[in-house]
């Protein structure tokens, strides 16, 4: 799930791991033209911070098989980002590969 405030993206996401997992990363490009353009201070970075489990409680890295876990995550809309209709993906990644991911399509507006 996914949603645009006024100056800000928010998304979350529950699922249960099919394997454990040391680290995960975020990958959030924008499609601008046909190029996949990197939403600066966003992609790339750990979530290992944005991890709740069912209950609401904060999860923590190593995850674990078989546990359901909320992934809570927010970023601003920076001023000098055009306004302009794009295609957003979002990805969440281990070592081994992507582990989920989605794409919403999103205007971006001043």
């Amino acid at each position: 799930m996914s949603r645009f405030s006024r100056n800000c993206w928010q998304a979350w996401l529950v699922s249960t791991l099919k394997s454990d997992l040391e680290e995960i990363t975020n990958e959030v490009k924008a499609d601008v033209l046909g190029v996949q353009v990197p939403f600066v201070g966003v992609d790339g970075n750990s979530i290992c911070d944005k991890l709740f489990t069912e209950s609401g409680e904060k999860a923590e890295c190593p995850l674990k098989a078989g546990n359901k876990y909320m992934y809570k995550d927010s970023f601003p809309i920076l001023s000098f980002y055009p306004t302009i209709e794009v295609n957003v993906h979002w990805a969440l990644k281990s070592r081994d590969g992507e582990i989920i991911c989605f794409e919403v399509p999103a205007k971006i507006v001043k």
